[in-house]
């Protein structure tokens, strides 16, 4: 019995070092990511770019509501008006004042370029 018990606990070590290997790596999978997200977000947004968000996302919203009757459909044109009108020269005029801000330039990326009907 002592003969085999000395080859299991050799079995043991062996896998209790691949599980802790396996934790570490697993954590690294987990926090790299977090840590990455963390660091780009955790830089102060240009008051213009800020500005140029909220007013937009409010834009982009109207522009995805249903217009199920005729007031309806004069609130959201007019909000669309309020609030899109001029967005397009104004999303080119930041991304061009900010092509050096990588983080800047990642934020403004997710709208689109030209949605204005009547320029």
């Amino acid at each position: 019995m002592n003969q085999y018990h000395g080859k299991f606990l050799c079995i043991n070590i062996v896998i209790s070092q691949n599980m802790m290997t396996h934790k570490i790596l697993f954590v690294i999978i987990l926090v790299i990511p977090i840590y990455t997200i963390a660091t780009e977000l955790s830089f102060d947004i240009p008051d213009d770019v800020g500005i140029f968000i909220k007013k937009r996302d409010l834009c982009d919203h109207f522009r995805g509501e249903p217009s199920y009757n005729d007031e309806r459909r004069k609130f959201l044109q007019q909000n669309m008006i309020e609030l899109c009108t001029g967005s397009d020269l104004e999303l080119s005029n930041l991304k061009g004042k900010y092509k050096s801000n990588k983080h800047v330039i990642k934020l403004l990326s997710v709208y689109e370029d030209d949605i204005e009907p009547n320029k």
